[in-house]
């Protein structure tokens, strides 16, 4: 058994109430998963982070932090009030993957908006938001898990950090001035915070697709169109249809 005073409880978000609580141990042990009703130990760690688990069910991951260090690129996609690069971000979406486009995990926040009092919003994409599906405005702006800004970084800068190297994972976001910008400039305003990514990891999901078209077809969408993760997982799709495409040519 393990010292338990070296076990570090990382917790993630995941749809439908649900939270995967990451059990990472120094001494090489091998992986193990389990599925089983909510656990006292985990509500109770939930609480303390501040997150109300809303179905009972968690997932727990007992593997090594250096065997979860694998995942080369981050797809990310926000939700946002505006357009600009200091956009009011009302979600939160990412997933990550291999380099050879293997799924990782996933990352999903919902932002209040009221923690971002200074971030922009314009009437153009508060027009736009109206002709969304009530599916999508509920993830993002009646979600009861919603967080303050502030909270929602710090949860993002773990989830990346319990997956890759922030010094070498590249950072894919839907257009050169949006995604990537914008959470950069969200990280900006709280000083104390380092966003974690390096900026030269900075990529454009636009420009690779239009390199490899072909990528752009992985079949129907599936999920919301306009919820930040159910965005990042078709992105991330792509991105790994692209990858494969890269790797293919190297190897010819």
């Amino acid at each position: 058994m393990p010292d338990l005073n070296r076990i570090t409880l990382i917790i993630d978000s995941l749809p439908e109430g649900r939270a995967q609580v990451h059990v990472n141990i120094p001494a090489p042990l091998p992986g193990m998963r389990l599925e089983t009703p909510a656990h006292s130990l985990a509500i109770d760690a939930v609480g303390w982070l501040g997150k109300q688990p809303a179905v009972a069910g968690f997932i727990y991951g007992m593997e090594p932090a250096t065997e979860r260090l694998h995942a080369a690129h981050i797809v990310l996609d926000l939700e946002t009030l505006s357009t600009k690069p200091n956009a009011a971000v009302i979600s939160i979406g990412a997933v990550a993957l291999t380099a050879n486009g293997q799924f990782v995990a996933e990352f999903h926040e919902s932002v209040t908006h009221a923690s971002q009092p200074v971030r922009g919003i314009d009437q153009e994409t508060n027009d736009w938001w109206l002709k969304q599906s009530d599916e999508a405005k509920a993830a993002s702006f009646l979600s009861a898990n919603s967080i303050p800004a502030s909270e929602a970084l710090q949860a993002f800068s773990r989830w990346v950090n319990a997956y890759a190297d922030p010094k070498c994972v590249k950072v894919w976001g839907n257009g050169s001035s949006f995604d990537n910008v914008i959470l950069s400039s969200l990280y900006a305003d709280y000083p104390e915070l380092t966003r974690p990514w390096a900026w030269w990891n900075d990529r454009d999901m636009r420009t690779v697709l239009d390199m490899h078209k072909a990528a752009k077809d992985v079949g129907p969408f599936e999920g919301i169109k306009h919820h930040a993760l159910h965005d990042a997982r078709h992105e991330a799709k792509q991105l790994a249809k692209a990858l494969k495409h890269v790797t293919s040519g190297a190897a010819a």
